[in-house]
Order: C-alpha cells, then structure tokens, then sequence
C-alpha cells in the first residue's frame, strides 16, 4: 500500500480499492498480548508437571498468587498445545491371549455345534478364471480368504 501511495500517487483509499482491501484492516494493530507472562509459567508448570491438567495447574496457579480465572487457563492450555501425558495400558499380547482361550474352550475349529454357520462359505459365485473369495468362520473372528485351485474345468462341446 505505501508502495503504492509514493510511486503513484495514490490516496490511501485509492490504493486499498486498488487491490480490494478494507482500509480498516490495513490501519489494523494488533493488541500487546496481556498474558504473555501468564503463558509462559503455564508452560513451564506444564514442562515441570507433565501428569497435571489445565484444572490443576489453575489450582497451582491460584496457590501461588496468581488471580486468573479456569477459563483463562484452558483457553491458554489449549492454545500452547499442552495435554495430560497419558500413560500406556500394558496389556497381554494377543498371542498369549488366543492360547489362554484355546486352552479354555477347545480349539476353534470344534466350535461347529454352538453356530448355524459353516466352517467354510462361498462369499459369491464368480466367472472363470477369477478369484472365489471364501469366508472361514469360527469362534473368534470372520476372514475372508482368496483360494486360486478352485477353477471350473471346462468340458468340449459336443458337435
């Protein structure tokens, strides 16, 4: 815009119709930032308290002197892109787990009395030469499975 206005010159409002701008926002300042000081003890308590919320540190804050409002403080958490640290769930790996039920419960493929569905169904009929999809069920999952050796054979016309 000043660009503008000293080479061609050019009013302030001639210029921000030029390039289809608001004079209002071009005479735009930003406010100073009054909670810079705020933010930067936030993060560092955060940095410090990995494990603590926006609700605990307010209550830190509060604690020690700092008369700001929860609302503050999770707006301010939520803009520094702070969160809680979760901490990981351990949990027994699957293979463990199969084994442990095999054991309970008998191998999966004995589970053909407890369902009306049978072990091995046709997804759907498909032309010659392509892939039949086949869904093996049992009791802990349904997989769809692709067999290559079930191909029609074709018989000689009779003439």
């Amino acid at each position: 815009m000043a660009f503008a206005m000293a080479h061609y010159e050019m009013s302030e409002r001639q210029a921000c119709k030029l390039v289809d701008l608001n004079r209002s926002s071009y005479r735009y300042e930003p406010r100073p930032d009054h909670n810079a000081e705020l933010r930067q003890t936030l993060v560092e308590l955060a940095r410090q308290k990995p494990r603590y919320g926006y609700r605990r540190l307010h209550a830190v804050l509060s604690r020690r002197g700092s008369p700001v409002s929860p609302q503050r403080v999770y707006r301010l958490y939520k803009a520094e892109g702070l969160m809680v640290r979760r901490l990981r769930r351990k949990r027994l790996s699957r293979t463990v787990k199969a084994l442990h039920m095999a054991v309970l419960h008998g191998p999966p493929w004995l589970d053909m009395d407890q369902s009306n569905l049978p072990l091995f169904a046709p997804a759907q009929k498909v032309p010659a030469g392509q892939l039949r999809p086949i869904v093996a069920t049992n009791r802990f999952r349904l997989s769809p499975t692709f067999d290559h050796s079930l191909q029609r054979t074709r018989h000689p016309k009779a003439r």
